[in-house]
């Protein structure tokens, strides 16, 4: 595994800038030009380089869509919205004549991680291979009603791309694209699953849609409690609970111990401060590959 790349984060619904992030984020980047010699193409384009990311990207827009660059076959989790941004870029990396191979990991059934299925255009293209996997016994089902009438103009037993669906079973190991994946059950409604990929000693865990205690993350956006209230023995360290096998990273909204201070101090990635990336790579120089 060589890379990561996020194509959607968002939870529940996309979500598009508005004018007016468009306008602070501009005026953000004019202030930070003043004094600046910008006299050529390269100026900018190098100017615009040693800005921060939340200047010149954006972070969530699209729901759930990860892929994880392994070879030359692809492979995705989940088909949120950001799957349309990736298809694109694919097919700008390949041409739309050249057939490739993509594997799809569904964490679970919800409309934000599979709303980018219909707008997918290696399905609608002759030779590609797709290969959707999942744990839900309705994985199938559930792929298709995206696309069923009156809901979608296209029905998808008209895709002419060659599309299978495989069951898989949690906590057991199956190879996809050369990649060892194991899937763990989440706690979640209508059941989530994570997902561990090991390949060539490194290892990623995709884990999405799992539950912290309901009633603390409440208490605590309500006022009624802060996060160094909770007792040792209340708090639900999930990562540790689900993933005694930590990877080298993370992209989750999990909590681990060593996240916890992290956490409480504020610092997480969201506006809760709930949220984290943990990334292990030094864990596991530290302790080995087996004991991490």
């Amino acid at each position: 595994m060589r890379k990561v790349r996020f194509w959607g984060t968002r939870g529940s619904i996309p979500v598009a800038l508005n004018a007016h992030a468009v306008r602070r984020k501009a005026a953000a980047v004019l202030r930070a030009a003043q004094g600046k010699k910008l006299n050529s193409p390269l100026d900018i384009e190098q100017f615009l380089d040693s800005l921060d990311f939340p200047l010149v990207g954006t972070y969530g827009g699209n729901s759930s869509c990860v892929e994880i660059e392994s070879g030359k076959e692809y492979v995705l989790c989940d088909m949120g919205s950001g799957a349309r941004a990736f298809a694109q870029e694919a097919l700008q990396r390949h041409g739309a004549a050249s057939p490739q191979t993509y594997h799809i990991l569904i964490s679970h059934l919800h409309t934000d991680h599979l709303v980018g299925f219909p707008f997918f255009t290696p399905a609608y293209l002759p030779g590609n291979k797709i290969h959707i996997y999942g744990c839900h016994t309705e994985l199938q089902r559930a792929v298709q009603a995206q696309m069923a009438d009156p809901v979608f103009p296209v029905g998808f037993v008209t895709l002419p791309a060659q599309i299978e669906f495989h069951q898989l079973t949690p906590d057991e190991t199956t190879v996809i694209a050369g990649i060892h994946v194991t899937p763990k059950l989440q706690d979640h409604g209508g059941d989530s699953y994570g997902y561990r990929f090991v390949q060539n000693g490194k290892t990623v865990v995709y884990s999405t849609d799992a539950e912290h205690r309901l009633e603390d993350a409440k208490a605590i956006r309500e006022g009624r409690k802060k996060p160094t209230d909770l007792k040792e023995e209340e708090r639900d360290y999930y990562l540790e609970r689900r993933y005694p096998s930590f990877g080298n990273l993370v992209p989750r909204d999990v909590a681990s111990r060593a996240a916890k201070e992290r956490c409480d101090a504020g610092f997480g990635v969201n506006k809760t401060g709930e949220a984290v990336y943990l990334d292990f790579a030094s864990a596991i120089q530290r302790y080995g590959k087996e004991q991490a």
